[in-house]
Formats: structure tokens, C-alpha cells, sequence
């Protein structure tokens, strides 16, 4: 080994120099001859098989003091160049580790690279040389028989090669690459069908049309070839670890490794790289064209085509399969993809000026476009200048569908087709792979466009309307929708009309998702509204160089707590932290705090329905990066003298044995009953967050800390000291004046060059009116922040330096004058222009009183300039939202992204399910890119802690809740916030935090310049002044409509809203009423149903039982002066409230339920429509309360009832027993329970013909038509 190495100093000492700030081959190198070649190759592959031999031949290493071979005789003699002729010197140096010189991980992989590339760069020069001397050689040694045959050398230098591309690292193999361009013919085709009942019992929907409205696209994506120099983070996370010389060396390393990447490029692929720039060039100047970075390439979008449409009758016997669907598609934009192929081949065509004499395409090429505009996959070789580009060619068709599992069963081949589908948020879709078939000429993917909607729930109605009045839904009269096949009949051209328009808002809705997509730097139509908002944040980090807060690469954080310390993160402390987070992660607080009913007279109370102003986006913005190297332990003593701001400004998780005081009303901390359960008691023990140990804190409740862990925001020095040392209310450090914000002076030199307000400071130059100043500095001034967007000027930003990575160190800096003379901002341009007029100031004791004013908001806000992961986001959300109409596509579009973003954090915590057709089973629902239960925790924990502190405060000013959900809650205070703040004694630590994040988010400057916001924590949803009835969690309801209403359990839609109004009352406050009612609920048969059992989509009816009784979380307190609504106190403890649950669930199965339930546990499905109002009806025969006019006695025996039923045909086919009809016998309905369709109609029909006088009215939910006329027209006289 020592041999190799003296022979390989000596060959990189005589083909190695530093020159022009790099290291590179010596101009002197010639290849002499073949003997030189020879003697080449043997000393690269000396070079390549000694650098892996780190340690040398011991088979061990038991020293961490070692350098990569070679890589200290590089850097002394080549890149420092001390000419230590004496090579033996650093072998020495390598055995005693006392005189060597011990570079970082980084600095070692740079030499290894740099040499590793140098070799490479000699293999192509010699590889440039044999092929150009391939005659000569052949002639000159073909007698020399001791010599190797030239065509071993070849296969030599090859082996070569690959070995040396093997070594290198996978980005500089990337800048080495001769890429070609990708061209990506697109289609997108809304795809919708219209049908009808057919066999109910079964699920079969019998098909009457399938329409398509079609568009195509095209992409060019080209590669960027070689822009980006190399970075120290390209080649190894180690990058910290440099010191002292190596910096410079590390800046040597890489230059030089740019240079000969360069070198390579332009040996090899010189003509490919000027094309390539030619049409980058020649693309970026046509206006008709987007254009987008997507993973390092440019991709060019080209305008869409025309739509055409198309719509298929179906007769009887017809069928229409999946391969059927794409073929059409394919029909229908293969003469484009044709015409597109021929316009990027002639773009090349006139950058290279490759054409015939009669300046037409070869037949060659056009047979290549038509091959490839025929294949979902294809290559073609575009020749020019004795080079070849390759092009690879993809057809993608986005089958665009409103409800997919409506309109996919109906295909004949679903049986087969449904195997390749994925099931999201009850959507049939393609989640990563598209379905690649033979015999299809496209790749396909299908989306729902339910998931890229406001919500699931969406109609299309409500899409069309953001696409204007063209994209408006067709209405189709007197024609009800399950009523199609006779509009088809009679009105064919309105049943097109209708069922194209479908179509065609599918197909501009997933075209403008994939527009907006193609924004963020994302290819194709997404798959749900989550997966923009994750790519959403994800550009936004790489914009500002943030790594993220996963720990470990391939192991995503969020599911630590299911594994058991991961193989590779056990390495990283994190895995013994992370399982108290997982427990602190819990939902928003939901309770009910009163029970009954109050009627509002004379406006004598006004209920107010309260919610934090974008709770979770602005939570979201407290977020800083989690510090995981210095997660640690922490228990009480520690916890008891930390400030406020550092028990809310770090992520603090605490185990707490808890004791309010008995008079508190409204406790904040929760305790878990069970797994589904929590309630919030006086006392006991409980896994809390560190915002709500200070709410708590302030409340006066005892906490004893029984242990905790703290990941702290990664803050640096100063920030540090705002956070855990808040300064006394003074004017800011180091400033002898303060300048009212109003207040702005004129800067001279000699203030420019003070040592207090900047350093390096090397030009100070003018505009020609002297109204601004430009500054032009070697380093950020100290006592400089670096902003992305113009903050308050009343923020201080003195004394906080941020660490800035792409911070250049000549920067353009201006000096602001505000309220202090150190507000300094810099622009991504590097400059700012700031306006000096000259002003007098104000009288001394003016300006005293507002810069102390000044001060106590500074310091408040100044605690906030550290790097938070999604802050930058939801401004940048924000800012875009405002440059849009309010209801627009893209203003709504920005705010389902900030929306999204909390569910990504904490996708995979909450232990949901999806059903997941490959198993066939229910799954996990997986961890994400974003998933982090240290931030969830801290999102949902900090809520809770608001929504607490805001309660408490409710309670201390005299005011009543009703109940909280989330992020609100209803209360009878008006004007509370404003109360709050002016309210001294008050504890608002949560609260004064919120505001201050609001004030961030919504600082903007209107068009006169002037600075504006709204810090306003709280805002008003709705305000009660007629009524409310509140019986449980999730349940209560307004007299007012719209209004408050939450009634989680109980379907309301297709009841009319004065029903609601006299039902829901009397049930909560009539004893003699149960509080246990059954309804039947609606429903469509999920995605899950359609591939397990088969069928197609439709509406399945259930029995719903639903309680108006209090649930209990809190105990009533009876005998009050209020009888309306009968407030609560808290549970004493847990188990207070456990023994009430446990003895409640024990009785809770009521008698005469059999058929009700399924043995599975859920409701009874009915298998016919017509069921349901025979079930009602048989029920209504036995009620006291609700007969809907069957006279009492009127059924004699239960046969009779039984032969009565079958007495109407459709109803024959049900099976009715005298058992069945015994358990019926005692089970109570609401009123208007039964869905009014033309089955049921028909069966009280028959009723009537036999009961005169029955109401039908009241028996069905929906109003009929006559009402419905009638309600009109008292409106009208109204």
C-alpha cells in the first residue's frame, strides 16, 4: 500500500496544478502515445483502488482521526501547495496522528469528489484520443505483440469509467448527464353518465347515457443544464463541522469540480447543451406558453386544445367498458397529440436549422411522431449536426369524474377494473401508479373531483358558479332528477343539454387544479386538495433552504409512535421522546355546559357564537423548528421558574397530577375515560402541553409535574433571551434618541458609519434629489434583521440577527428611520428604497409617551422573529388570497391550501382507517411527508388552552357558555375580547399571543402607503336573539335561521326548519316525551359496499336512533333560578363521571329493538324504498302519539295489518311477520320520518283509499308539491 501511494503522489503532483482559484489539469498534459495511454490507465486505476482503503490493509479502524486516502497530500500540495517534495512526509503523517492534519467529513468527501472527477476527466480525454488515433494505433503497434490490443484497452477504459461514475456522488453523475428532453401529451376528459333505478333490491341503476368533454395538453419538460454550481449540502449533511482554512478549501473544492463538469460537457455533449439552451431560450420567449421548475427542469406548458365533446346513447344490451372509455379518449385528441408531437420537432427543426430542401419532415420522423402518438410510451431520435437528442414521449389521459363511484361501477369490465383502483376519502381513484394496460394508447389516471372541492359534499352546482354563468348547471323544469329516462323520452334535447354540462364543469374544474398545480412545480391534475397544499409548503421550504423537521430521511416522524424504535433513528435521541407527544395529541375541546331550552323575550339576552379567527392557520404560525438535539427531560422545579413566553414558545409536553380550585367553572385540562372519551374534572392526572399548564397555572390550579420532556424552537442567542429573559418595558438597547414612528430624518455619513448601526459600511451614494440614501456594506449590519415581506414599523428589530444562508456578503442595505434608528430591510433584490422627508419632531413629553408605548408592543412582537416552518406560508397564502376576487377560483383555492396544511401535520396520529382494496381490509391510515405529532400536539394543545383561557375569563366577568366546539364557543358576553384586553386583572397570556400572530398574518399597506391590520383574535359566526336549546355535545340549535345549529348525529336537511323548531324543544324539555327517537337516514352506498358486494350507487335507507339526553360530561345542577337552560359544573374527578357511563351503558340497550340492528352493529339497512314508509306505517298503527289519523282499533289483530300491507302489489315481496310486527309495535318514530319518493307515495296512496283522513303531511319529511305552492305563495302575500 505504501508503494501505491508514493506512485499515486507522484502521478497527481505531475497531472494536477492550481490555477485561476482552481484545481485542474495541467495545460502541459499531451497524450504522447499509445505507451502514455497505458501508463495512464495504470496509474487512474492505482488512484481508484487505493481511495476505498480507508485505514489501510488492517481489516480495522480503530481511530476517528483519519482522513480518506490521499486527501491530505491533495490539500497540502495541491490545493494549498506547500511543495513538500518529500511524498514519504505524509505517509508518516497518516501513521502518527499527532502531526497530521484531520479534516471533516465534508472537507474529505470534497477532495475524494474532486479527485474522482478529475480521473473521470482524464478517462474522456483518453477515450477523445483512441478515438481519434484508432487508425494510427492500429498501424504504429500492430507488430508490437507485448502490447495490448487496442480493442482490451477500449473495454478497459470502459470498466474504467463505470467504476469512476459509480464513485460519484448521485447530483454530480446528475450535471454529467447528456439528458434529453421528455414531451408529455396530455389528455383530460370529463366523464359523467345518467341513469335510473333499475332493481333496487339488487343495486342495479340501469344506464341511459355516458358523456365525455374533452381537452389536450402538451408539456416540454427540459433539463437545465449545469446552472447551479455545486453546494457544500449537495454532497454531505456533515457541513457544520468546517473550520478554520477548510472553508476557503471547501470554496476551491467545489469551484473546481463546476470547472471540470464544464470541461466534460463541453467534450461530450457540446452541440446537445447549445440545443438545449436554444430551446429553453426559444420557449421562454413565446407568450403563449407557462412555464414552471419541476424537480431542476424546465417544463413548458403549451395552451389546451378546443374542447369536444361526446355523449353515447345506450339501448339494451349495450355495453361500455373501461377500455371502451380510453379508446374514445383517445379518439377524441389523437389528431392533436399527432399535430402537437410535429410542433416540437419543428421548433428543434428551426433552432437547428434540420430541415430537407423542400423544408419538409422526413419520412422517417413523421413515422416516428406517428408511432408515438399512438403508444402510451415511446422514444425518438431527433438527429442534427452529426448529434442525437433523444425524446422520450408519454401519453397521460386524466379521466376527470364528480362523484367516481357513481359513474365507474357502471363500465361492464368494474369487476375488473375495480382491482387497479385505490379508495380515498370515499373516491375510486389511481393514488400513485396509472393504469397502464396492452391494449390502451394512454397511461391513465383517474380523479375525483370531489376531492378537490371545498368539501366532499360539494355539488357541482356550487363548482360551476367559480367558472362563471357558462359553467352553470342546466335546470331541468319540472323534471325531477330520478327522473331521467322520461326526460330522455320526451325532451331529448334538454336531457343532452343537461347531461354534457355535467361534463364539461368536471373538465374545467380538473384543468384549473392542474394549472394551479403546474404553479407549485407539480406535473398533472392532483389527486386531492391535501397533496397541493403539502406540495404547496414543500416549494416554499425549498425557496428559503428549510430541510424540514424530519428527523431521519426514510423514516417519517409521525410514525414513531407505532414503530418500535425504527432501525435507523436509533441514533437520534428523538424515538425516546416522541411517544409523550403521540399521548398530548388530542381533539379540539367539545362540551356542553347547559341543558334545556330558553325562550328569548324582549331582547333580554343576546347569545354570541364565537370562533378564533383561523384558529389552526394562525396556531399553525406560532410554530418554530423543532430543536430535536437538544430534547430533554424536565420535571417540576424546572417548570415552576420558567417565564410564560418559554412555556409557550417551546414544545413542552408534561405528565401533571392536577387540583383546581372547587369554585372553578370551566377547568382546562383534560383526562382521559377512555379511548373515545375525555372530559375536563377538578382533579387527577393527565398528559398535558405547556400552553395549558399556564392557563391552568393562572387559573390557580395546583400541578405537581410528575415528569415532561421540552424540544425547544430553535432559536438562536438572542432570541433565546427574549423568550426566556423578556427585557423591562424600555426603549430598545444602545439608542440615545427615539424618533416618533411619524417622525422620519435625514441620514448623513457620519450616522452611516457608527459602529451601533453598521459595520463594513464602503459606499454611501445618492439620488440626484438627495431623497434617498444607498447603502452599500461587506456584511449585514449588526443589529439587522432580514425580512421576507415589510413588517410593522412598530416592530423592534434591533439587536436580532437572523442567520441567513443565501444572504450574499456585499448586500445592498437601506437604513430605515422609524421609531428607532435601526430598522433595517432587505429586499430578494437585495435592495430597498425608502423614502427621507424631513419632519420636525414632536415635543418631548409626546414623544416619550408614545416611544414607551412603542416599546411594550416591541417587545411583545420582537419575541416573534425566529424561523418558524409555516409562518412565511400563511402570509405568502394570505397575500395571494388578496390579490384575487373574493369567491374566485384562485382565492378559494389559497384558502383550502392553508386549510389542508394542519391535516397534513397530523395525518396518520388519530388511529383512522381507510379501506384499502389491495387487502381487502380496513388500514392505518400512514404518517405523511409533513406528519409530526410534536407540532400537532402543540396546535390542538394550544387551542385548548385558548379556548380556556378565554372560557375562564367568561366565567370571572359574570357571562354563561352554552357550549365550545374546537376552536368557538357561545356565550351571552357581547364585545368580549375588547373586555379582555381592558380588563387589567385578567390573565390573557394565550390570548395576547393570538393577537399578535394576527397582527403578523394581516399586516398590509393600503395604496396611500399607510400600514394596516387586524389583531382581533375573535370573531362573531352568529348571534341568537329569538331562542336556543342546547342538550349535548355537538347538539344544539338556534331559533333563528340561519344560525347557531349543531345536531352531529341527527340528519336535518330534508326536514323544513320550522318542524325543527317545534320538535327538538319539546323533545329536550317534555318529560312525558322520550329523549330516545328513531328516524330513517339517507344515504348513498359507500365505495367500500360497491366492491364488496357489488351493484351501483344509490340511496339506502336506515333506522337512526337519536338521544336529546345530556351526555353527561358535566352534572346538571338542578333547583336554579333559570329553568330554560339548567346549567353544569364539572365532574369532581374521572371516575365520578366513569361510575355514571359505566351504569348508563349497562341499561342502554333498550327493549323491543330486534331488527333494528345488524349483528355488526350498524342500523338496519332496508332493502326496498318501499319499506321504509310500511315500517313507519305499521309503527304509526300501535303509536299514542303519532297515528297520522289511523283510527284507534282500526286493525283488529296483527294478520290483519299483515294482509292490509300485502293488499298493495309493490309491497307484496316483503316479509312481514306477526313477530316482526311485535317489536314494531313498541317502538316510537318522529313525525315526518319517511323519505317522500314515488314508491312511498304510491303506498299511502293505497292508504288513503282506505283512511280518508290520513295526514300525509306528517308522515312524510319532505313537503309535496301542493304545500310546497302554498308556502310560496304566503311569501308572495307576505
Amino acid at each position: 500500500m505504501i508503494m501505491m501511494m508514493l506512485k499515486s503522489m507522484e502521478f497527481l503532483r505531475g497531472i494536477l496544478i492550481k490555477e485561476q482559484g482552481v484545481i485542474k489539469i495541467t495545460p502541459t498534459f499531451v497524450i504522447k502515445d499509445y505507451e502514455y495511454v497505458l501508463e495512464l490507465i495504470a496509474n487512474i486505476e492505482r488512484v481508484v483502488l487505493l481511495f476505498p482503503q480507508l485505514g489501510g490493509n488492517k481489516g480495522y479502524i480503530n481511530d476517528p482521526k483519519i482522513n480518506i486516502p490521499l486527501v491530505e497530500f491533495v490539500i497540502h500540495q495541491i490545493m494549498i501547495g506547500k511543495n513538500i517534495e518529500d511524498n514519504e512526509y505524509y505517509i508518516k503523517n497518516n501513521e502518527d496522528k499527532r502531526t497530521s492534519s484531520i479534516y471533516s467529513i465534508l472537507m474529505n468527501k470534497i477532495v475524494y469528489y474532486m479527485v474522482m472527477v478529475l480521473m473521470l476527466t482524464l478517462i474522456y480525454k483518453i477515450e477523445y484520443w483512441m478515438k481519434s488515433n484508432e487508425v494510427s494505433i492500429a498501424l504504429k503497434y500492430f507488430e508490437k505483440s507485448s502490447l495490448p490490443p487496442f480493442t482490451d484497452t477500449v473495454e478497459d477504459i470502459k470498466t474504467l469509467k463505470r467504476s469512476i461514475i459509480r464513485m460519484l456522488h448521485p447530483i454530480i453523475n446528475k450535471k454529467l448527464s447528456n439528458r434529453g428532453i421528455s414531451v408529455t401529451l396530455n389528455a383530460y376528459s370529463g366523464y359523467d353518465a345518467e341513469f335510473t333505478l333499475h332493481d333496487e333490491e339488487k343495486h342495479i341503476n340501469k344506464v341511459l347515457s355516458m358523456q365525455l368533454s374533452t381537452n389536450a395538453g402538451l408539456y416540454v419538460r427540459v433539463p437545465i443544464i449545469n446552472v447551479k454550481p455545486l453546494r457544500s449540502i449537495d454532497l454531505s449533511m456533515d457541513t457544520h463541522r468546517s473550520w478554520g482554512i477548510e472553508s476557503s478549501l471547501i470554496t476551491l473544492g467545489l469551484s473546481s469540480m463546476d470547472r471540470l463538469i464544464s470541461e466534460i460537457r463541453e467534450l461530450l455533449y457540446k452541440s446537445n447543451d447549445e440545443l438545449i439552451k436554444d430551446l429553453i431560450t426559444k420557449l421562454s420567449e413565446d407568450p403563449t406558453l407557462t412555464k414552471s421548475i419541476v424537480k431542476g427542469d424546465w417544463v413548458f406548458s403549451f395552451p389546451k386544445s378546443v374542447r369536444s365533446n361526446y355523449i353515447k346513447y345506450f339501448s339494451k344490451g349495450d355495453r361500455f367498458s373501461s377500455t371502451d372509455l380510453v379508446t374514445q379518449c383517445d379518439k377524441m385528441v389523437n389528431d392533436t397529440h399527432k399535430s402537437s408531437l410535429i410542433k416540437v420537432i419543428e421548433i428543434l427543426d428551426e433552432i437547428t436549422d434540420n430541415k430537407t430542401k423542400d423544408n419538409k419532415m422526413s419520412d422517417k420522423m413523421l413515422k416516428s411522431i406517428e408511432s408515438s402518438s399512438n403508444k402510451h410510451s415511446s422514444r425518438i431520435t431527433y438527429r442534427f449536426k452529426n448529434s442525437v437528442l433523444s425524446i422520450t414521449v408519454s401519453r397521460m389521459l386524466y379521466l376527470l369524474i364528480h362523484l367516481s363511484y357513481a359513474d365507474l361501477p357502471l363500465l361492464s369490465d368494474f369487476d375488473q377494473l375495480k382491482e387497479e383502483l385505490d379508495i380515498v376519502a370515499k373516491s375510486f381513484v389511481t393514488r400513485s401508479k396509472p393504469l397502464i394496460r396492452e391494449n390502451l394508447n394512454m397511461k391513465v389516471h383517474i380523479r375525483d373531483t370531489t376531492l378537490l372541492s371545498p368539501k366532499p359534499t360539494t355539488p357541482l352546482s356550487v363548482i360551476g358558479k367559480l367558472y362563471g354563468p357558462e359553467y352553470k348547471k342546466v335546470d331541468l323544469g319540472d323534471y325531477k332528477k330520478d327522473e331521467m329516462e322520461v326526460l330522455l323520452n320526451k325532451d331529448r334535447e334538454l336531457f343532452e343539454r343537461y347531461a354534457i354540462q355535467d361534463s364539461i364543469i368536471t373538465l374545467r374544474h380538473g384543468i384549473e387544479m392542474e394549472e394551479f398545480n403546474f404553479k407549485i412545480g407539480k406535473l398533472g391534475v392532483p389527486l386531492t386538495v391535501s397533496g397541493i397544499g403539502k406540495s404547496f409548503v414543500k416549494q416554499y421550504w425549498s425557496k428559503i433552504r428549510y430541510e424540514g423537521y424530519q428527523v431521519v430521511n426514510n423514516v417519517k416522524i409521525g410514525d414513531l409512535a407505532s414503530l418500535i424504535t425504527p432501525k435507523s433513528t436509533r441514533s437520534v435521541d428523538i424515538a425516546n421522546y416522541i411517544v409523550p407527544y403521540v399521548t398530548a395529541y388530542r381533539g379540539g375541546r367539545n362540551e356542553s355546559f347547559m341543558y334545556g331550552y330558553k325562550n328569548i323575550e324582549n331582547h333580554e339576552v343576546t347569545w354570541y357564537d364565537y370562533d378564533l379567527t383561523s384558529a389552526y392557520t394562525t396556531v399553525m404560525s406560532i410554530l418554530g423548528h423543532p430543536d430535536v438535539k437538544k430534547a430533554g427531560r424536565v420535571y417540576d422545579k424546572t417548570i415552576k421558574e420558567m417565564t410564560p413566553d418559554k412555556l409557550l414558545l417551546n414544545y413542552i409536553v408534561l405528565d401533571v397530577e392536577f387540583k383546581f380550585p372547587s369554585n372553578t367553572k370551566y377547568p382546562c385540562i383534560p383526562a382521559r375515560v377512555d379511548d373515545n372519551i375525555e372530559i375536563y374534572p377538578l382533579e387527577g392526572r393527565s398528559t398535558i402541553t405547556g400552553a395549558e399548564y399556564l392557563v391552568a397555572k393562572s387559573m390557580g390550579c395546583r400541578l405537581l409535574v410528575k415528569s415532561g420532556v421540552m424540544i425547544p424552537f430553535d432559536l438562536n442567542k438572542k432570541e433565546r433571551e427574549l423568550v426566556e429573559k423578556p427585557t423591562k418595558e424600555s426603549i430598545a438597547p444602545n439608542q440615545k434618541e427615539s424618533i416618533d414612528i411619524k417622525d422620519t430624518i435625514d441620514l448623513t455619513k457620519k450616522d452611516l458609519t457608527k459602529k451601533d448601526l453598521t459595520t463594513n459600511v464602503v459606499e454611501v451614494s445618492e439620488t440626484k434629489d438627495k431623497s434617498t440614501r444607498r447603502v452599500k456594506m461587506l456584511e449585514l449590519p449588526n443589529g439587522s434583521k432580514v425580512l421576507e415581506t415589510m413588517t410593522d414599523p412598530k416592530t423592534l428589530l434591533s439587536e436580532m440577527v437572523l442567520k441567513n444562508p443565501e444572504l450574499l456578503k456585499e448586500s445592498m442595505i437601506l437604513v430605515c428611520k422609524y421609531e428607532y434608528s435601526d430598522l433595517y430591510y432587505l429586499t430578494d433584490s437585495n435592495v430597498f428604497w425608502h423614502k427621507l422627508t424631513e419632519k420636525g419632531l414632536k415635543n418631548d413629553e409626546e414623544r416619550e409617551a408614545r416611544n414607551k408605548e412603542l416599546a411594550n408592543e416591541n417587545k411583545k412582537l420582537s419575541r416573534l422573529n425566529y424561523m418558524s416552518p409555516f409562518r412565511g406560508i400563511m402570509l405568502d397564502l394570505q397575500s395571494k388570497r388578496r390579490t384575487y376576487e373574493k369567491g374566485s377560483f384562485n382565492n378559494l383555492i389559497y384558502k383550502l391550501i392553508g386549510n389542508s396544511i394542519y391535516g397534513q401535520v397530523s395525518m396518520g396520529l388519530s388511529g383512522n382507517t381507510n379501506f384499502d382494496i389491495k387487502t381487502q381490509s380496513y388500514v392505518k391510515v400512514e404518517a405523511g411527508e409533513l406528519t409530526n405529532p410534536i407540532l400537532a400536539s402543540y396546535i390542538t394543545g394550544f387551542t385548548r388552552a385558548a379556548i380556556g383561557e378565554l372560557m375562564h375569563n367568561v366565567s370571572i366577568i359574570k357571562g354563561s357558555i352554552i357550549s365550545v366546539t374546537t376552536d368557538g364557543f357561545i356565550t351571552d358576553i357581547a364585545d368580549l375580547e375588547n373586555k379582555i384586553m381592558e380588563n387589567p386583572k385578567l390573565s390573557k397570556h394565550c390570548l395576547q399571543l393570538y393577537r399578535d400572530l394576527r397582527q403578523i398574518l394581516t399586516t398590509v399597506k393600503d395604496e396611500s402607503g399607510s400600514i394596516k391590520y387586524d389583531n382581533r383574535a375573535l370573531e362573531i359566526k352568529w348571534e341568537e336573539e329569538n331562542g336556543i336549546t342546547s342538550w349535548k355535545t355537538r347538539g344544539q340549535m338556534g331559533s333563528t335561521h340561519p344560525g347557531i345549529s349543531a345536531l352531529t348525529g341527527f340528519q336535518t336537511k330534508y326536514f323544513q326548519e320550522e318542524f325543527l323548531d317545534e320538535l327538538i324543544p319539546g323533545l329536550v324539555t317534555d318529560p312525558s316525551k322520550s329523549k330516545k327517537v328513531e328516524f330513517i337516514e339517507s344515504g348513498l352506498r359507500t365505495p367500500s359496499s360497491i366492491y364488496k358486494e357489488g351493484g351501483h350507487i344509490m340511496l339506502v335507507y336506515r333506522d337512526k336512533s337519536y338521544s336529546f339526553e345530556y351526555d353527561n360530561k358535566r352534572r346538571i345542577v338542578e333547583n336554579q333560578q333559570d329553568e330554560g337552560l339548567l346549567d353544569s359544573v364539572p365532574w369532581r374527578t374521572v371516575e365520578d363521571y366513569r361510575k355514571i357511563r359505566e351504569l348508563k351503558s349497562t341499561v342502554s340497550t333498550a327493549p323491543f329493538k330486534e331488527g333494528l340492528f345488524i349483528p355488526s352493529g350498524q342500523p338496519k339497512k332496508y332493502k326496498k324504498t318501499v319499506e321504509t314508509s310500511v315500517r313507519s306505517f305499521i309503527k304509526a298503527s300501535f303509536s299514542e302519539t303519532n297515528r297520522y289519523g289511523i283510527p284507534e282499533g282500526y286493525f283488529s289483530n296483527y294478520e290483519s295489518i299483515i294482509k292490509f300491507v300485502h293488499g298493495h302489489d309493490p309491497a307484496k315481496c316483503l316479509k312481514i311477520t306477526k313477530s316482526s310486527i311485535s317489536h314494531l309495535r313498541n317502538r316510537e318514530t318522529i313525525p315526518r320520518a319517511v323519505p317522500r319518493t314515488t314508491e312511498n307515495e304510491k303506498f299511502i296512496d293505497y292508504v288513503r283509499e282506505h283512511i280518508k283522513n290520513f295526514d300525509s303531511d306528517l308522515f312524510f319529511r319532505e313537503l309535496s308539491e301542493e304545500a310546497i305552492k302554498m308556502r310560496k305563495a304566503k311569501k308572495i302575500t307576505k
